[in-house]
């Protein structure tokens, strides 16, 4: 007869586990139902299935380069690290609260399995409520010195925890760790190899996954190097998120009311003392991102105050640079935090470079059409390579016009980068915005929406996400693969999309911006050499030209809330004359990777685009 009290026990496992199945199918369905109401059922549907099929390659992807490393692997791994110049010491800083045993002893074994041995585990008890989190605390506690932990008298929400567990920390580096959370057991080995390549370094983010209840893992984020412009949109930096210890306590630890930001709230103020340069990423996956009901990890929704704490973090970040920009938190059809910078005072002037072809009359057509959907005020317009005469042109174009526009008539053995070139030299405006006549804006406020991102510190650039006419992207940005081939991102998909981990809706950083619409500094565009210079095609994208300025001189940001419409027929044929990018090599400016495009990425070249579906090999070793 069977045990009363084993088949009770059977009973209530059975029943916890249908619970977790069934909130997950409910969260599943619930988020399908939210597509279907923004973009309609047809489009929920296809995403379902493609977020279905990146599950089943991950998996895969899993098993053939990332499944847990055999006892071989990881004694060379070990020993390499042992070896070591720099062995920094890690303080694993967690928070904890009401933690269900079977996580919290996930979490606490995740870190005992560590390769690294030069660790402690500072553990902050925001004084739960449920009994069996002191006591298994106090169990691990009593068998590894390195644990060490503290009981608070009173619950003071995550920062005020975070702070506590800080106070018990005596490494040289930091380290972020959720209670519910696992590391795998390469995870410190990793950074500390990345902090002995790094001296220079100060903050290290690695890539991370999330993983079930189960132990299935799932939506791995292969993230971009540092950028400057997407972390205060989005905090990627997260997991496993490792600071200097002492910078964390230079600018003063978690503050208090940013409760659910609280991290990317630190890691912007840390960045704004030790400088963009201090930043590394750590190209693995090296955290697991337990998801649980309740946890962000499901989605931001589930903690809907964390949505304010986003917005004041940042907003508080942005007015401490000097800079005046209306910030909004994350939004159900906006779910990440929306930055709008303002203009300079005055408003920078504009050279507006249309580059042209066919008779008189249409070229005067697309320049009419152009600038009466253009609102700004500070902006001459040169209009060069039109198959007609500068002299006929001129005659042609509404007596309004004359004084706003010039045309430009391309010289014997000149070729169309050479004109440009020409135009660029002898303007005085301090931006130059290269136009493709194929190009047709989407909203008037397209220059100075260009102009918002192109005038922030460090920028070179800025381009908009272009569309075919059926609505379908062409490019969100230009990714470089190996040997310098250059594939459009986002290629195919659905204007709408919001592409992978926003990368469709958020200004970032990219390799190149197509020619045929960009903003540039004009400084930047003569220190680089010129248009002859910058401009590069490649058979990947069709002979799309593109322009990508030395590292040195900026970043190129692409700007997808700027919208335009391109006849991709035209574009083939732009600038084709420019020098292909084929056989550059690093010393000509090129780096060995994108630093944009995760190197776990795929770029096959299959269909001309950078699919960011996970890439069957990585370009880069599992312990490299």
């Amino acid at each position: 007869m069977a045990n009363p009290r084993s088949l009770q026990t059977a009973v209530a496992k059975l029943t916890d586990t249908f619970a977790r199945v069934a909130s997950r199918a409910i969260r599943a369905g619930a988020s399908v139902i939210e597509v279907a109401r923004r973009d309609g059922w047809r489009y929920a549907l296809d995403k379902s299935l493609r977020v279905a099929r990146r599950h089943r390659q991950y998996q895969k992807w899993i098993g053939l380069y990332d499944g847990e490393p055999d006892p071989t692997a990881l004694a060379v791994l070990g020993a390499e690290v042992a070896k070591l110049e720099r062995r920094p010491h890690f303080s694993l800083i967690v928070p904890v609260y009401n933690t269900p045993a079977h996580l919290l002893r996930a979490m606490i074994e995740s870190v005992l399995r560590q390769v690294y041995p030069h660790w402690e585990l500072c553990i902050a008890d925001d004084a739960s409520s449920a009994p069996h989190v002191k006591e298994i605390l106090d169990e691990y506690a009593a068998v590894d010195s390195r644990i060490r932990v503290v009981h608070r008298g009173a619950n003071g929400h995550i920062s005020e925890a975070s702070n506590s567990a800080l106070e018990l920390a005596g490494g040289e580096f930091v380290v972020l760790l959720d209670h519910d959370d696992v590391l795998p057991v390469h995870a410190l080995a990793m950074v500390a190899k990345y902090v002995d390549a790094n001296p220079a370094g100060r903050l290290f983010y690695s890539d991370e996954d999330k993983i079930s209840d189960s132990g299935v893992r799932g939506t791995p984020y292969f993230k971009p190097d540092w950028d400057p412009a997407l972390i205060v949109q989005q905090n990627y930096f997260s997991h496993l998120g490792v600071f200097e210890t002492g910078l964390v306590r230079t600018v003063g630890g978690f503050r208090k009311g940013l409760e659910g930001s609280q991290d990317h709230d630190l890691v912007l103020r840390c960045v704004a003392v030790a400088g963009d340069a201090a930043v590394v990423h750590i190209p693995h996956v090296l955290y697991h991102w337990r998801m649980t009901a309740g946890s962000t990890a499901t989605g931001a929704e589930e903690k809907p105050y964390a949505a304010h704490a986003a917005a004041r973090a940042v907003r508080d970040h942005i007015a401490a640079k000097g800079l005046d920009a209306a910030v909004q938190g994350p939004s159900r059809d906006f779910p990440f935090v929306r930055v709008d910078y303002a203009l300079p005072r005055p408003a920078p002037e504009v050279q507006l470079i249309v580059c042209a072809s066919g008779p008189a009359e249409n070229v005067i057509v697309r320049v009419c059409s152009l600038l009466a959907r253009t609102v700004y005020a500070s902006v001459h317009v040169s209009v060069v390579g039109a198959q007609d005469s500068a002299a006929a042109l001129s005659m042609a174009l509404p007596s309004e016009l004359a004084s706003q526009v010039t045309f430009v008539d391309v010289l014997e053995g000149e070729e169309l980068v050479d004109t440009i070139d020409r135009v660029v030299g002898a303007s005085h405006q301090p931006y130059i915005c290269l136009w493709h006549e194929s190009v047709e804006p989407a909203s008037p406020t397209w220059l100075s929406d260009l102009l918002s991102q192109a005038t922030q510190e460090g920028v070179a650039m800025a381009g908009p996400k272009l569309l075919v006419p059926s609505g379908k992207i062409y490019a969100a940005g230009i990714v470089a693969g190996p040997e310098s081939v250059l594939v459009r991102a986002h290629a195919g998909l659905p204007g709408h999309d919001r592409g992978y981990f926003g990368s469709t809706m958020l200004a970032h950083s990219v390799f190149a911006l197509p020619c045929v619409c960009a903003v540039v500094r004009r400084d930047v565009l003569v220190s680089a050499g010129g248009m002859r210079a910058v401009a590069r095609s490649s058979a990947h994208t069709n002979r799309c030209s593109v322009l990508r300025v030395p590292q040195a001189l900026g970043r190129a940001i692409l700007a997808p809330g700027v919208q335009m419409v391109v006849d991709a027929a035209q574009v083939t044929c732009f600038l084709a004359d420019c020098p292909t990018l084929e056989g550059a090599r690093e010393c000509d400016g090129v780096p060995a990777f994108d630093p944009h495009y995760n190197r776990n990425l795929a770029l096959n070249g299959r269909i001309a685009e950078a699919s960011f579906d996970v890439a069957f090999p990585p370009r880069i070793e599992r312990f490299e």
